[in-house]
């Protein structure tokens, strides 16, 4: 049914589709999601660093039947781009053993905590 709807390669592409209403509210949903998250602050550029590139990534949703459910854009950073050593020395990704997880909702459910 919707084989002709493409999903597009960039914004320029998106907003020129016969759906750019459409992608707009994705694109415009996206940014509002980013500030009310708090996932960046704007800040000057420092000389000595370099902008990591970012990328907007479009793809349409279908439900079960194959009927689009809604447009979605999200906008990605290129940290394919970096360069361990000089552009980082370090990552850090917080994970939970699941017996700690266990252990806090024990206690959340024995003292009753909201």
């Amino acid at each position: 049914v919707h084989a002709c709807i493409t999903e597009p390669l960039d914004v320029e592409e998106a907003l020129s589709s016969p759906q750019k209403t459409d992608w707009k509210i994705a694109l415009e949903e996206e940014i509002a999601s980013l500030y009310q998250q708090d996932v960046f602050e704007i800040v000057d550029k420092h000389p000595n660093c370099k902008v990591l590139p970012s990328k907007w990534v479009f793809k349409i949703k279908y439900d079960q039947q194959g009927n689009i459910q809604r447009f979605k854009a999200r906008l990605v950073a290129k940290g394919f781009k970096q360069i361990a050593g000089i552009d980082f020395n370090e990552t850090f990704a917080p994970v939970a053993r699941q017996s700690t997880l266990r252990m806090l909702l024990t206690l959340a459910a024995v003292k009753d905590w909201e």
